[in-house]
């Protein structure tokens, strides 16, 4: 950092005897500054973290977390489920004594070097005010109900949609009567059990229990039951292909079926595969809140079976999305959208392509629908509420393995609210490139990328930082520490030799919320086998919660955390070893800073009203303008070192010329407050160069490689005689900023280049002008 003002006004007299007097209100006012700013940064600097919210044990490993009412959070484990209140405290737990019902979900979750997706399995599970809904089977044979088909006999386990109170107890119980077959999963199961042969389980496909208003709404065997609160059935709808919507008022809007014999139905029983005999129609109906039919509309085709997951499969249910008012229906390779009144307000088919629902984000709160490319590198196509289309300008990778060097292929992590989230891809690491990684204690663990679909637009990047990288010899202490969970670590003993490759595993998760976004961070490279004592190894592991810029709200080390949920930008997260948590939101910090902000103004405008009337006269600001024009880009502390003015009236100043737009401020990360001449006079981009030119070391590297495009860390380090370390350190501040970009993997690392829209901002920075 440049310690040396660039210029120093000279003083007259007369202006030395000016700045040491000092005016009543003046004093006041910067007494109150200075109060109001310590309480500001205690608050800024106090940022809420994992520890700062509660912990609980449940003495088990949680399957399935589910946020509820009043900051009450449900633990699933096994056919346990446990409530822990607001404080962390348990307020109940409640053991079914049945199977709880679980479906498959999720996606956006990438494990191993692959980043492979995985697909869970939750409890289908609903809350209300304290009342909790679930699904539950009778794992009994006896009570099986047995159909034959083509001389096979089927079993089919009763099913109960049980209610529980604000205190766990149960409030009532109702059995799902079931129709079968209809859709569903058959399961073959042989081996000493069964003597006489394999036996077949039948499971249904089940969706809900939805919760809307004070009704409960289950789908099964093409049919939707309603009830009330109190477990009354108010009604049945039969004969829809897949679970319908409800919207606010209690309409219900479905997909019916097609007609079909059950003979055609039941005579290719394929066991091990989904087995479907409910075909979407071209007919979607509405039901009033007391399940008579509002209306019916022929839409001309067929509704189309969507995929599940980003697998592409189907399980050959066409699901309705609703959103803005305004009923989705998926077709073939396209979209139909019909109005709550049952008239269609467009349609739009996709030509150019094989195309699919993209299901973590089919469609966002304005109404926007988003198709994805039915392969592994895609683009992803959104279709705008007046019907038009647009292809994203971005491909994502969304099954990926190890990619070529300098791909620049993102990977697909999340979608949520139109935001799509990648990173990306990894690459081969050879042992000469883990040996130089290694010695420098740094690796490259990469990054978090928000693209905004429907404006087309990267919103932000966050970069990992560098100094959360770890480097350690492997012991029987430590080893664990590059053990991600769920995969394995081949260990031998201490004579098994030297390793034979380099592996490489992460998991990233990205939790969206409105203010904050979470992301859960691992990544281990190590000399494979491990031989204890012997090989080396690296890792990267913590949570990061984002603002909506992208920008660090705080971090926290991690260890085994399983799963995590956001409600409200507050974090709930279970960990392997059975430990429950809620992490502090972000929005009583804002509430207080806006408090002060408020009080500060009131107070203080009389202040700066008069001084705004002789803001010229003042020679101390005269001297200070002049300093900020001569040596931009410096800090309060700079200033004070370069002026006879004290920091509590320097600020006073700094506060009035910031008012009347003489002079803007830059936030340099976390630590620095730049000061520049008015607004007009830079552009963003020169701001944020000027402030990093500051640090001497930064300046030196953007002026190096602005004259020597694609050298390496290494070859940096070399050419400024600064340490790896420190150059991998500065590089990640100017890739987080998006100012220097990475070329293709060479043989000592990547090359780095200042993006062509900064060069010449840089070039002009180099000339001083």
């Amino acid at each position: 950092m440049l310690t040396e003002p660039l210029f120093k006004p000279r003083l007259t007299n007369d202006q030395v005897v000016s700045m040491k007097k000092a005016h009543t209100f003046e004093l006041t006012i910067v007494l109150l500054i200075v109060i109001m700013a310590c309480l500001l940064y205690l608050i800024l600097t106090s940022r809420p973290s994992l520890n700062s919210g509660w912990e609980a044990s449940i003495n088990s490993t949680p399957d399935y977390i589910l946020p509820g009412s009043d900051g009450r959070l449900y633990a699933f484990a096994g056919n346990n489920v446990t409530a822990i209140d607001s404080n962390g405290q348990v307020a109940w737990k409640f053991d079914a004594e049945q199977d709880i019902w679980k479906g498959g979900r999720g996606y956006g979750v990438g494990a191993g070097g692959s980043l492979v997706r995985y697909y869970q399995s939750v409890p289908l599970a609903a809350e209300y005010a304290g009342h909790l809904y679930l699904l539950a089977e009778k794992p009994c044979v006896e009570e099986a109900k047995k159909v034959v088909i083509n001389n096979i006999t089927i079993m089919d386990f009763p099913m109960d949609l049980i209610a529980l109170s604000p205190q766990g107890e149960i409030e009532w119980k109702r059995a799902i009567n079931e129709t079968f077959p209809v859709s569903g999963y058959l399961q073959v199961v042989e081996g000493p059990f069964y003597p006489d042969g394999p036996a077949y389980f039948w499971y249904p496909i089940i969706s809900g229990p939805i919760v809307s208003g004070d009704r409960l709404y289950i789908f099964h065997d093409g049919q939707e039951d309603v009830y009330d609160a109190n477990g009354t059935l108010a009604y049945k709808l039969y004969g829809l292909s897949s679970e319908p919507v409800v919207d606010e008022r209690g309409y219900v809007y479905a997909v019916l079926a097609t007609p079909i014999s059950k003979q055609s139905a039941t005579s290719s029983i394929d066991a091990g595969a989904y087995y479907v005999n409910v075909t979407p129609s071209s007919i979607i109906a509405a039901f009033r809140p007391d399940g008579t039919q509002a209306w019916s509309l022929d839409l001309g085709e067929s509704a189309a079976p969507i995929s599940v997951g980003t697998g592409g499969y189907t399980d050959g249910l066409s699901r309705l999305l609703f959103a803005n008012q305004t009923l989705y229906v998926p077709v073939q390779n396209g979209i139909v959208a019909v109005s709550t009144d049952g008239r269609v307000l467009w349609v739009r088919h996709l030509n150019d392509g094989s195309y699919t629902l993209f299901e973590p984000m089919p469609v966002d709160p304005e109404g926007n629908v988003y198709f994805r490319q039915d392969r592994s590198i895609a683009q992803i196509c959104v279709i705008r509420p007046n019907g038009q289309a647009q292809v994203s300008p971005w491909v994502f990778n969304f099954w990926s393995g190890e990619a070529e060097p300098g791909s620049q292929t993102p990977v697909f992590l999340e979608g949520h609210d139109g935001i799509v989230y990648g990173t990306g891809s990894t690459t081969y690491m050879s042992p000469d490139q883990f040996n130089e990684t290694y010695r420098a204690g740094y690796f490259d663990p990469g990054h978090v990328t928000a693209y905004d679909l429907a404006k087309n637009r990267t919103l932000w990047t966050f970069t990992i930082p560098a100094e959360d990288t770890h480097a350690l010899l492997l012991t029987p202490d430590n080893y664990e520490l590059i053990h991600i969970q769920g995969l394995g670590l081949d260990i031998r003993p201490d004579n098994a030799g030297a390793y034979t490759s380099i592996t490489q595993n992460r998991v990233i998760y990205v939790y969206p919320g409105q203010n904050v976004t979470y992301v859960t961070y691992e990544y281990t490279i190590h000399e494979d086998p491990i031989v204890l004592n012997q090989s080396r190894g690296m890792y990267v592991r913590a949570l990061y919660a984002l603002d909506n810029s992208g920008r660090l709200l705080w971090k926290e080390p991690i260890g085994s955390i399983k799963q995590a949920v956001v409600s409200n930008d507050t974090l709930y997260y279970s960990t392997w070893d059975g430990q429950m948590g809620g992490g502090a939101s972000i929005a009583g910090g804002i509430a207080i800073i806006a408090s002060l902000y408020l009080v500060l103004r009131f107070v203080a405008v009389g202040a700066v009203s008069r001084a705004r009337a002789v803001l010229h006269v003042n020679e101390n600001r005269n001297a200070l303008m002049e300093y900020i024009e001569a040596n931009p880009g410096s800090t309060a502390r700079e200033i004070t070192k370069g002026l006879p003015m004290n920091m509590g009236t320097l600020r006073y100043h700094l506060l009035i010329l910031s008012m009347n737009h003489k002079i803007t401020s830059h936030q340099d990360g976390d630590k620095y407050v730049r000061y520049f001449k008015n607004a007009g006079t830079y552009t963003r981009e020169e701001l944020m160069l000027l402030s990093l030119a500051r640090r001497e070391p930064v300046r030196k590297i953007l002026e190096t490689l602005s004259k020597n495009p694609g050298m390496t860390g290494t070859e940096l380090s070399k050419a400024l005689g600064v340490s790896t370390t420190a150059v991998y350190r500065h590089l990640n501040l100017l890739s987080e900023r998006q100012i220097v970009g990475r070329e293709l993997e060479r043989e000592s690392g990547p090359g780095y280049r200042v993006r062509e829209e900064y060069l010449p901002y840089v070039e002009r920075m180099i000339r001083g002008q």
